[in-house]
């Protein structure tokens, strides 16, 4: 039996999990369209649904940072155009908030993550993935 690698996504000491202010979380969007408006508008509705949702959790503000873009023009595929839109997710945390209050807060953020990505999986225009989530400390280090 061929063991695969550990799918990490969030993994903090627990002094960096309290003392962190921000917490981002990659998300990745591919959309396939007729047309770069139309890839690009799909692209932006994942986004501000995943957005909206996440306002909705009641844990935090919550922000988009764009990270890339990139369209690429598909003649194999039916002269199609897909985006590639990758941005983070940026949960600002509450000052003082405890271990536990924060956990849960990346827990739910990872939890809506996750759903998202799972409907991506019924389709097969659009996909939505994503990567290992990072505190502040980390993401200023420059980690990828």
């Amino acid at each position: 039996m061929m063991k695969t690698s550990p799918d990490i996504r969030y993994e903090s000491e627990g002094a960096t999990l309290t003392s962190a202010a921000e917490f981002f979380f990659p998300l990745g969007i591919i959309a396939r369209k007729q047309n770069h408006a139309a890839a690009l508008a799909a692209g932006r509705a994942v986004i501000a649904q995943i957005e909206s949702e996440a306002a909705g959790l009641k844990i935090g503000t919550f922000r988009v940072l764009a990270g890339k873009i990139r369209f690429e023009y598909e003649q194999d595929q039916k002269n199609c155009v897909t985006i590639d839109l990758g941005v983070s997710l940026v949960l600002n945390s509450e000052a003082g908030a405890s271990f536990w209050t924060r956990a849960e807060a990346i827990s739910r953020t990872l939890d809506l993550i996750q759903k998202f990505v799972d409907q991506s999986k019924q389709g097969k225009d659009l996909i939505v993935y994503t990567n290992q989530a990072r505190d502040q400390a980390e993401a200023k280090g420059g980690a990828n």
